[in-house]
């Protein structure tokens, strides 16, 4: 049936190692009601070839090229808006999914009508060839949560408990109608799209079947030393203003929080340290004061005894009494 169709969106760049794998474990696929849409965001290397070999092949492969690199999230955006499933559902170019995915996703699932179906855990596979399966530890919270319309305390604790990007599957018309894509040209788009997109969830479902399997990519954005890792803060305060536009940051406001407090201050505070780190009392500091200022109460949240552990705890408390405090610990954490 049509409103069963999935659309599985691949933005690539420069991807032709790992492609093939890629691409095979999604026209293998068991589950035939699906379309492959891959956008070459201007590859220089042999993926394209790759691309056209498959798009040749198969009847329900799709791609799209762009003359200019535009980045992953303007090439997911086109994706989403070339698609015609009910589903919509995320693959890096890097990565691959068991091939019997949305099969048994749909045989899980009862109510086909939720906005969103998480997948929570999903597998670590790494340079040296070694596998790791990861359990999210927020499975229980987000299964408790099946097939019911959410309460406001619930939807609070998705935006920082909901499982990344490509780990879900979307309903088409939830993105679409309310206008959630992701910012272009950017870094760490996914902080920005993920949450927004949990502030409009209602209904949804989720299954414990590990499906994904994430390629460790050394020359991913999380390893690079360079200014990409900076434009986690700018995505912080695009999506800040974009909460506030629409109105949901009220409604939100100690989920919101507590999310920023862990991806905006504490996440960048660590790759400050690693990336940054002779000039770490300085952007560190920066970075404070501009926290402080935006979220002055941050302690005072119903979440935060709960959610934010001790480590972190003592992090926020070594950084009010000096930086210099922090940058030991930090130093003293990584001997």
């Amino acid at each position: 049936m049509d409103e069963y169709k999935i659309s599985i969106i691949v933005p690539v760049y420069n991807s032709e190692k790992h492609l093939k794998k890629c691409l095979d474990s999604l026209v293998n696929q068991t589950y035939k009601n699906i379309e492959i849409i891959t956008i070459n965001d201007a590859s220089t290397d042999d993926s394209l070839t790759i691309l056209q070999e498959y798009e040749n092949k198969y009847e329900n492969f799709k791609t799209i090229s762009l003359e200019k690199n535009q980045r992953q999230g303007a090439a997911r955006n086109i994706g989403i808006k070339a698609s015609t499933g009910y589903f919509i559902s995320f693959v890096d170019s890097d990565d691959w999914i068991e091939l019997d995915t949305y099969e048994r996703v749909f045989s899980e699932i009862k109510d086909k009508n939720v906005d969103v179906i998480c997948g929570c855990n999903y597998y670590r596979e790494y340079s040296n060839g070694v596998t790791s399966l990861t359990n999210d530890s927020n499975y229980d919270f987000i299964s408790k949560l099946k097939n019911r319309n959410l309460e406001i305390s619930e939807k609070e604790q998705l935006l920082f408990k909901g499982p990344g990007v490509c780990q879900n599957i979307y309903k088409a018309s939830l993105i679409k109608e309310n206008n959630i894509y992701f910012p272009t040209g950017i870094s760490y788009e996914d902080n920005y799209f993920v949450p927004l997109l949990f502030a409009y969830v209602n209904r949804l479902d989720c299954f414990e079947y590990p499906f994904y399997h994430y390629r460790e990519n050394l020359n991913s954005t999380l390893f690079k030393n360079n200014s990409t890792q900076l434009d986690r803060i700018t995505i912080e305060k695009m999506r800040y203003e974009e909460f506030k536009k629409r109105d949901l940051l009220n409604s939100l406001y100690n989920g919101y929080e507590i999310l920023a407090l862990k991806l905006y201050y504490l996440i960048t505070l660590g790759s400050i340290y690693k990336f940054y780190n002779k000039d770490f009392i300085k952007l560190s500091t920066s970075l404070k004061t501009e926290f402080y200022n935006t979220f002055p109460d941050f302690k005072k949240n119903l979440y935060y005894r709960s959610e934010i552990p001790i480590i972190d705890k003592v992090k926020i408390i070594s950084m009010e009494i000096s930086p210099y405090f922090l940058l030991l610990l930090f130093k003293l954490r990584n001997k």
